[in-house]
């Protein structure tokens, strides 16, 4: 501000802005002519005119503009780390799209409810800013992230009789293998809840897939066990 000397009191700066890249706008009258480091500036015609000085980067040649990117690793239900792949950058905020916001480079994130939300990532260097956006999809999205979360569920195990699948898509394929690998039952769900009859197979250990209508597979094991006495 020393830097800038008037011809009169007619001529004043009356208002100051600053950006998030420490750029400071200064702004105001000029009745006659402004010095501003060493450069004279004059009004036309002997009218007042206005003035806007900047103090700060001078990006006007500019190249470089950060360009913002990300991915993102569904750790479990709502659980979210969000990894930043943009090119670099002086600061970083994101904006997880319900309410709350952080400055870390790669953070993790717990939603409070599944949803799907619309994520922002805003990246500055000397010559500007940007934006990048994308929506996320909390809800986990195949069998395995449905079981990890606790979405799906296969009980009692071990099993007697009948062995309860809890939780998959209508249309998903159940298929149960002995320890050779022979398939000794293969469906399809008609409900969100499909009970198996198992009573007819040996007691030992078995393996289950689940094939979600994505094409997502997940395998765990089960036990046959034999019928209490």
């Amino acid at each position: 501000m020393e830097t800038l000397s008037t011809d009169s009191n007619e001529t004043y700066s009356n208002m100051v802005i600053s950006d998030n890249r420490n750029n400071v706008y200064v702004g105001g009258q000029i009745t006659y002519k402004l010095t501003v480091n060493g450069k004279t500036l004059y009004s036309v015609g002997g009218e007042t005119d206005w003035f806007v000085a900047k103090y700060g980067h001078n990006n006007c040649n500019c190249k470089n503009i950060p360009e913002p990117k990300f991915s993102y690793t569904k750790n479990s239900l709502n659980n979210i780390t969000f990894n930043y792949t943009g090119s670099a950058h002086s600061t970083i905020e994101w904006d997880f799209g319900d309410g709350n916001t952080s400055t870390q480079t790669s953070p993790n994130h717990i939603y409070t409810s599944g949803g799907t939300y619309t994520i922002c990532v805003t990246v500055t260097n000397s010559c500007g800013d940007n934006t990048y956006c994308q929506f996320v999809d909390t809800w986990p999205n195949s069998v395995e992230e449905r079981m990890l979360g606790g979405e799906v569920k296969i009980y009692p195990n071990p099993a007697y009789d009948v062995l309860i699948i809890e939780g998959m898509n209508v249309g998903a394929k159940i298929e149960l293998f002995d320890i050779v690998g022979r398939n000794v039952y293969q469906g399809i769900s008609k409900a969100e809840r499909e009970m198996i009859n198992i009573n007819h197979l040996p007691a030992g250990n078995y393996i289950i897939q689940l094939t979600g209508t994505d094409g997502q597979r997940m395998t765990g094991k089960v036990v046959k066990g034999q019928p209490p006495q």
